[in-house]
């Protein structure tokens, strides 16, 4: 397809997807958690995206979906991106947990202040919005990065938010578009480290030029302090503790939303006493998003960039 046309189409594809979403009602709420290990049940729901305010709510998993509620926090902002926001399992069924699957699901809110039964489920093209990951109670380990857009890097590296090992161990960068390659690593000592930044092979990031999906694990060190490449990755029951994200170079521009700083979540710690229990919605980090757009101008934005990444490209 020549550029132009190809441009023609994307603005087409741009202005229906956007069109959906307004104008159609079709929301595009959306949710984000991946495995992790937690000393007192709070975990990080890792994103979300939220069109009205509501609720980020842990549910047992069933057979068919989800059952009970496990433990809620509010989200109060309209059309706002979330990250690592904290969710803690209520006393009861943290009391005796066990490694298990649960499912983060958004509510609605009826305005009386507390999550309920009657809070409806948000729905998002077509859909209830909801998640599935490992919780496994022990020594805390979490790692998380996704945002609602791609990564903007100005040279060969990669950040991950915020890592929480539970002894001295390894990130580990891969290359989670083609053959799933380490492509970087970095050693971190136990406990919690924010915006951390692992440099990428030279190489591979000039091949790929610098737009590529990242998958970030943490894994154990096996006593000489260097990621050797057989070092075994830091589980919650069978599934790695990690994060996945996009990367772009800085020069393929695009929306680019500030979060606003909040109360941090929980940290590193691995002792077994819980905190006294949070006001929902003070454990998130918020970042605004376009109204009624979010991840769908994130879509956008991506194809953009890449198409006019590809036009400067010779065959």
């Amino acid at each position: 397809m020549r550029p132009g046309a190809a441009t023609l189409t994307l603005l087409v594809l741009a202005a229906a997807l956007v069109g959906a979403g307004v104008a159609g009602g079709h929301s595009v709420n959306y949710v984000s958690a991946d495995a992790q290990v937690t000393p007192d049940g709070t975990v990080l729901v890792e994103g979300a995206f939220v069109e009205e305010s509501g609720w980020a709510v842990l549910h047992e998993r069933t057979a068919d979906g989800y059952g009970e509620a496990l433990g809620a926090t509010r989200l109060p902002r309209r059309n706002a991106f979330y990250t690592d926001i904290a969710v803690t399992i209520e006393d009861d069924a943290w009391g005796n947990w066990t490694t298990r699957k649960v499912v983060v699901v958004l509510h609605g809110e009826d305005g009386d202040g507390e999550y309920t039964s009657a809070d409806p489920p948000l729905g998002g093209f077509g859909v209830v919005v909801t998640d599935r990951f490992v919780v496994e109670p022990g020594h805390r380990a979490v790692v998380t990065g996704e945002d609602d857009f791609p990564q903007r890097a100005d040279g060969p590296s990669v950040t991950v938010r915020r890592a929480t090992l539970p002894e001295r161990g390894h990130l580990v960068v891969r290359n989670r578009t083609a053959d799933g390659r380490v492509v970087g690593a970095r050693t971190l000592g136990a406990g919690t480290h924010e915006n951390v930044s692992v440099a990428v092979n030279d190489s591979f990031y000039a091949a790929t030029e610098g737009s590529f999906a990242a998958r970030v694990s943490l894994h154990r060190d096996d006593g000489d302090g260097q990621f050797d490449g057989d070092e075994p990755a830091v589980r919650a029951g069978n599934e790695s503790v990690a994060t996945r994200f996009s990367v772009e170079p800085e020069r393929a521009g695009g929306i680019v939303t500030t979060p606003v700083p909040t109360t941090a979540p929980p940290g590193g710690d691995d002792g077994a006493t819980r905190p006294p229990s949070a006001t929902p919605g003070d454990d998130t980090t918020e970042v605004a998003g376009q109204p009624g757009f979010g991840p769908v101008v994130a879509i956008v934005a991506a194809i953009v960039a890449a198409l006019a990444l590809g036009s400067g490209r010779r065959p």
